[in-house]
Formats: structure tokens, C-alpha cells, sequence
């Protein structure tokens, strides 16, 4: 308890003791004002408002102002308790804490809970009935949550009209998410007739209420076109509005506008540190651009080291793309020795979830026998699976196992036409395949004008082989 004391106590100096601090000078001693006045010295540290940003010592303030009796701090500290340490059981007893001195904010972070499933099992009636408790000691916020169990019919019979009828009352009470889930509501035409420029009206609204999702929304309505003429430099221009609002999915905005040339000039140097400024504040997308970044080596040195780690994040995060990447570096040994055992796996994972490369990937593994014995129909299986999912590169191997009687009996007929819809695709390889077959006869009368065509085909589009074909195979100058 001693060293505890004397390390606050020298915080506590170091925060304090520079006269020239406007905190400090505004605050003067927090210990001596109360509790609210240690609150607010907590909320500067948390945001760093004025002062160093510091979380965890921003904790310790409103533990003491919590302590003190402080219904405000309660429910601050039960937030840092939830989204600092993943601690829900001790969020919810100061939330409870403070809902029992009538906090209504503390009544509406419950129903957060209960509507998540966060550290108690998901209930909406329960959430609902706390929203309610928060709405009737006048929180707007509460309001705009019981809209949305309405809109989304979660623990009520789904009404869009009640819905709006809540978020319009709430917005009406200055509540900038509200305002921002109208636009949501017009642009996407749920519950109401679609209308983008009611949604950017409603957005405009949010922002200038400082409502950093609404900014960067009207970021992506502008490069999108979407209500108004689209415009790349408008939508920057609201893309960083939100960043420095601190939305981490503007940031990824950004980092994705200076990788492609949207509305800035292209920079790869820049979109990294915008990829990585929003991995590090969160951002799943941004994790798994950083990872491509790192391992790619765009914008700086390539690290597959530090690929993996931001992979991995982004993975435990929900990115199911990024499930498949790190099966990548496994199989291709970057950064890590080669592991197919490992690789599968992730692959597994991937493709469980959805994932059409990693489908497509598992086709590969067994076609080809890495790590496994070769079973082809099994391949057969995994490629018709990823074509199912929109994978264009499964069209061309189910076709070339048709062809070549591999996991199913040959059949050209089969094949030709798997490879077609492969080359409407634009899949230069599945040219040279049909071109293959012209030049062969292969359930095809032999026609070697035809097969010329595709291979010249298959060469535009910068297939290795079809070039080669075409080398080997000049054609003859009239005489």
C-alpha cells in the first residue's frame, strides 16, 4: 500500500507541479475540490485534453472519485473496466453502482451490456427494459438505443416507424448519433423510401454536431457519389475531419485514398501511416492493410515479422481475410518457416468463415499433395465450393480437371464450358486452356486459326505460356 501511495503522490506532483499547466491551474488541487472535480481530471487524461493522455492513470482518478461517492465516475470507471480490460463483470457492478444512485448513463451502459451479450448472456428484453429506465431520467443516447431494437426488430416485433419516431425525438434533443442513424436509415432505405440527399442532409447535421462517423460517412458519399456530384477532394476533406475527430476507420479511409490516387496524390509512404495510424487506434481494416503494407513492402522496408503480428490482430479482430493471409505467409514460408500443417489450418479457419481464396487455396493443397496425399476429389470439391463463392481462378482448375479426368470421369464437353465462363471472367490462363484444346481437338473439331486466337487472347492478358505458344508458333507471312 506504501509503494502504491508514494508512486500516486509522485504522479500526482508530476501532473501538478508545472505552474504553467492550464489544467492544473484551472483543476488546482482535484484531492482537496471533491469527487467531480477528480472526475474531470480523469476525463482530461482519458481524452488528453490539455494535458499527456494517460489511461491508465486517468483509471486511478476516477477510481478515487468513484470511491468518493462519485455516480459519474462510477460509470466512467465501469467503461474503462469494459473497453480498457475486457473486464465486463466489474463494468457491470459499477454500472450498477452507479444506476442505483440514479445515474442514467450508468442504466443505459447496462443495456449496452445485456444487448451485446458483453459478461451476461445476450438479452434484449433486459437491455430493453434499462433504455427505457435511462430514456425516462431523459437520456437522448437511451432513446436512440431503443430505436434501434425497433429498427432492427432485436427483442420487439421489427417498426421502422416507431423507429424513426425515437431517433427523430432523440435527434430533436441534440443527440448527434441519432441524426447520424436518420442518414443511415435513408441512405441504406431501411424502413423508408431510399433518398441520399436526405441522408446527407441528416449527416451534416451529425457533423456539425462533431459526430466522427458522421464526417467520415460524408467522406464516402462524396467519393462515392452518393446525394451529390462526386468529389475526391471533398471527400478527403471530411475523411480527415473524422480522423482528427479520432474515427479509426477515417483513417483507414485516408490510408486507402493515398494507396490509390483518391482525391490526393498517390503515396504510398503516407498510406502506410495512415493504415497504421488507424491499426493502432483499432481499426480492423486498418490491421490488415498495415499487414499487406508490411508484407508487400509498399511505402517501406518489407517485414514479414511485423506482417504476421498486424495479420493476427486483424484476425482476432474478425477479419476473415486477414485468416487467410497469415495461411499465406505459412505456405509461402514469409517471414516463418514453411508449415503446410499450419497453413491449413488457417486456411480451415478461413474457409469456414467464408472466405473464397482460402477455398480455393484448400483446392490447391489437395490437387497438388502439399502436406497431404493428392486427392482429387477433394480438390474438385474445395474449387466448386470457391466458385460457389465468386472465386473467377476456381472456374479455370474445375475445368482443367474435367479435362483431364482428375477427381471426376473426363469429360470435355465439361470442361469447355467451365473454361469459358472462366474466360468471360477474364481468366487468361482458362484462354490458353481452351486454346489447348482447338490445337488438340480435345471434344472440339482441331482448329488451329481458333486456337491462334485464343492464345493471342490469353498472351494480351499476359499469360506466361500463351506468349511462349506464340514464340514457338510464329505465324507465317503471306507470300
Amino acid at each position: 500500500m506504501g509503494i502504491y501511495r508514494r508512486f500516486f503522490c509522485m504522479i500526482v506532483l508530476a501532473v501538478w507541479a508545472e505552474p504553467k499547466s492550464a489544467v492544473a491551474a484551472e483543476l488546482g488541487d482535484p484531492v482537496r475540490a471533491g469527487p467531480s472535480v477528480m472526475r474531470d481530471l480523469g476525463d482530461r487524461l482519458y481524452r488528453g485534453d490539455g494535458i499527456d493522455r494517460n489511461q491508465d492513470l486517468a483509471v486511478e482518478w476516477y477510481t478515487r472519485a468513484a470511491n468518493a461517492g462519485d455516480a459519474l465516475a462510477m460509470t466512467r470507471l465501469g467503461h474503462c473496466r469494459a473497453h480498457l480490460a475486457n473486464d465486463y463483470a466489474s463494468a457491470m457492478s459499477w454500472y450498477r453502482k452507479a444506476a442505483e444512485l440514479g445515474e442514467p448513463l450508468a442504466m443505459n451502459n447496462i443495456g449496452g451490456l445485456y444487448q451485446d451479450g458483453s459478461g451476461v448472456t445476450r438479452d434484449y428484453a433486459e437491455a430493453m427494459r434499462w433504455y427505457r429506465r435511462a430514456a425516462d431520467a431523459g437520456l437522448p443516447q437511451a432513446g436512440n438505443n431503443i430505436a434501434y431494437l425497433y429498427s432492427n426488430g432485436l427483442g420487439v416485433t421489427a417498426d421502422p416507424a416507431k423507429a424513426m419516431a425515437l431517433y427523430r425525438d432523440a435527434a430533436r434533443r441534440g443527440h448527434a448519433g441519432a441524426m447520424y442513424n436518420i442518414g443511415r436509415l435513408f441512405e441504406n432505405g431501411h424502413g423508408v423510401t431510399q433518398n441520399y440527399v436526405t441522408a446527407m442532409e441528416w449527416y451534416l447535421r451529425a457533423a456539425g454536431a462533431n459526430d466522427a462517423e458522421a464526417m467520415k460517412r460524408l467522406g464516402a458519399m462524396y467519393r462515392l457519389g452518393r446525394g451529390v456530384k462526386a468529389d475526391a477532394a471533398q471527400a478527403i476533406q471530411w475523411y480527415t475531419r473524422a480522423a482528427e475527430a479520432g474515427c479509426a476507420e477515417a483513417m483507414n479511409s485516408m490510408g486507402y485514398s493515398y494507396a490509390n490516387g483518391q482525391g490526393v496524390p498517390t503515396d504510398e509512404v503516407k498510406a502506410r501511416e495512415w493504415y497504421l495510424r488507424a491499426a493502432k487506434a483499432g481499426d480492423a481494416m486498418g490491421m490488415f492493410n498495415t499487414g499487406i503494407f508490411y508484407e508487400e513492402g509498399n511505402g517501406g522496408p518489407r517485414d514479414y515479422a511485423r506482417a504476421m503480428e498486424w495479420y493476427r490482430k486483424a484476425a482476432d479482430a474478425g477479419t476473415v481475410a486477414a485468416i487467410n493471409a497469415i495461411g499465406d505467409l505459412y505456405r509461402f514460408a514469409k517471414g516463418v518457416p514453411r508449415d503446410y500443417v499450419a497453413a491449413r489450418t488457417w486456411y480451415f479457419r478461413a474457409a469456414g468463415l467464408g472466405n473464397e481464396d482460402a477455398m480455393e487455396a484448400l483446392a490447391e493443397f489437395y490437387r497438388y499433395g502439399w502436406g497431404l496425399p493428392i486427392d482429387y476429389a477433394e480438390a474438385m470439391r474445395w474449387y466448386r465450393k470457391a466458385a460457389d463463392a465468386g472465386n473467377d481462378p476456381a472456374l479455370t482448375n474445375i475445368g482443367e480437371l474435367y479435362r483431364d479426368g482428375q477427381g471426376v470421369p473426363r469429360d470435355y464437353v465439361q470442361a469447355m464450358a467451365w473454361l469459358r465462363k472462366a474466360a468471360n471472367a477474364g481468366r487468361p490462363a482458362a484462354m490458353t486452356d481452351i486454346a489447348g484444346m482447338y490445337e488438340n481437338g480435345l471434344g472440339v473439331v482441331k482448329d488451329a486459326e481458333e486456337a491462334r486466337r485464343w492464345y493471342e487472347k490469353a498472351a494480351a492478358g499476359a499469360d506466361v505460356d500463351a506468349r511462349a505458344w506464340l514464340i514457338a508458333h510464329p505465324k507465317a507471312q503471306p507470300r
